[in-house]
C-alpha cells in the first residue's frame, strides 16, 4: 500500500479533511505539534490549536510512565485505575476538532512505570501485554504510533541514576527471553504485538541523532526489524540535532542526507518505510539563524515524496522542551520562523 494512501485512510478513520488546516493544505501529509505544558491550547495571544496544525503528539500524558502507576492483574483493573485524565481528554478532543491524534510511545526504556523498575520475567511480561492491550482498547483508532522508542545502543540507559539501563536489559529479556537490546529481537516482538492490537495502525519506530552522528546505527536498527519480520510501517527522525546539523555539516546539503538515509534502509530491508519528522525543533535564539536552518532542512522534508508528516516539537517560546525553539514569542507574535512557515506553507510548492 503506497504511503500517501495510508496516511489518507488514517484522516479517514477519523472523519479528518486534512486540507482544511489552516497551514498545511497538502492532503497527503500532516502538519502537527504537540501539547503545551499539558495542554492542547497554548493560553497565549489567542491562539488555537486546530487553526494552525491538523496532528497532535502528547508531549508527555501518553507515555507509559505518565498513565501506568501501579502494577495491575488485568486490563480491565489497568482501565480503571490507571491515570488516564489527560489523554483520554486530548484524544477527545482531536476526535472533536478533526486533528489526528498520534500516540507516543508504547515502550521506552526512559519515563517508565517507576514501579516496573526492578521487575523481570514474566512478571514485566505481563505489565507489558496489559499495556498494550488496555491501550488499544481506550484508543481503538489510533492512526499513528510510536511503538519504540530511543533504543539505539547508548540512547535512554542513563536515566534514572542510571537504572535504565538495567530495565532495558530486563524489558529486551521479557520481550524475547535469552534476547539482549543490541539484538533488536525485543522490538521486533514489540512490533508484532502492537499490530495485532493495532492492525489499522502506522506503526513507527522513533530515535535522535539520526541525521548526524548515529546515522549508520539508525539505518542499521531499523533495516535489522524489517529483516526480523517486524511489521513496521515507518521510521521516525526525531530531529533535534539540526542546530549540530547546521555547525558542522553543509546545511544546503540536507536534503540529500535525508535521501541517502531512506534509500539506504530501503535497500538494506528489501522494503521501502514511511518516513516521519517526529520531533522538529531549532534551537536558535538569533531569528535570521532560525530562518536559515529552518529553510535548509523542513523545506526539503516536506517536499520528499517519502516524507507522510512533520510534527514540530512545541511552538510557543518559553514553553517548549527546549530554549529557544518556538515559532512564536511567549505573548503570541510571530517569529521569524512562523513568518517563514505560514507563507512556505501558503506557496504552491508546498501544496
Amino acid at each position: 500500500m503506497k504511503r500517501n494512501f495510508i496516511t489518507l485512510i488514517a484522516a479517514t478513520l477519523l472523519g479528518i479533511n486534512v486540507a482544511d488546516a489552516q497551514l498545511n493544505q497538502n492532503s497527503c501529509k500532516f502538519l502537527g505539534n504537540i501539547t503545551t505544558r499539558g495542554q492542547v491550547q497554548p493560553n497565549v495571544g489567542g491562539l488555537r490549536y486546530e487553526n494552525l496544525w491538523d496532528q497532535l503528539t502528547p508531549e508527555n500524558e501518553t507515555k507509559w510512565g505518565s498513565i501506568a502507576n501501579k502494577e495491575v492483574s488485568s486490563v480491565e483493573e489497568a482501565l480503571s485505575s490507571w491515570n488516564w485524565k489527560s489523554a483520554d481528554s486530548e484524544y477527545n478532543w482531536c476526535k472533536q476538532n478533526g486533528v489526528q491524534f498520534k500516540f507516543h510511545c508504547l515502550l521506552w526504556t526512559s519515563q517508565y512505570p517507576s514501579y516496573l523498575a526492578n521487575f523481570t520475567g514474566d512478571r514485566l511480561k505481563k505489565q507489558i501485554d496489559i499495556w498494550f492491550e488496555a491501550v488499544s482498547r481506550k484508543y481503538p483508532d489510533l492512526t499513528v504510533m510510536d511503538v519504540v522508542n530511543e533504543a539505539i545502543p547508548g540512547h535512554a540507559e542513563t536515566d534514572n541514576n542510571g537504572q535504565a539501563k538495567t530495565f532495558k536489559n530486563n524489558l529486551a529479556n521479557a520481550m524475547v527471553p535469552g534476547s539482549k537490546p543490541s539484538d533488536y529481537k525485543w522490538i521486533t516482538e514489540a512490533f508484532k504485538m502492537a499490530r495485532k492490537f493495532f492492525p489499522n495502525t502506522v506503526l513507527i519506530y522513533n530515535d535522535y541523532n539520526t541525521f548526524t552522528w548515529q546515522k549508520n546505527d539508525f539505518i542499521n536498527l531499523v533495516s535489522t526489524l524489517v529483516q526480523q519480520g517486524a511489521p513496521i510501517d515507518g521510521y521516525g527522525h526525531q530531529s533535534h540535532d539540526l542546530d549540530d546539523y547546521y555547525k558542522d555539516f553543509n546545511i544546503s546539503t540536507f536534503g540529500n542526507t535525508l535521501k541517502e538515509i531512506h534509500n539506504s534502509i530501503t535497500q538494506k530491508s528489501g522494503r521501502e518505510l514511511q518516513c516521519y519528522i517526529t520531533e522538529f525543533d531549532i534551537s536558535q535564539g538569533d531569528d535570521n539563524t532560525y530562518v536559515t536552518i529552518m529553510e535548509n532542512t523542513f523545506k526539503p522534508m516536506w517536499e520528499a515524496d517519502f516524507v507522510s508528516g512533520i510534527t514540530i516539537w512545541g511552538f510557543v517560546n518559553g514553553a517548549t522542551w527546549r530554549s529557544n525553539t518556538g515559532l512564536v514569542t511567549s505573548t503570541g507574535s510571530d517569529r521569524k520562523g512562523m513568518t517563514w512557515l505560514k507563507q512556505y506553507m501558503a506557496s504552491s510548492t508546498a501544496k
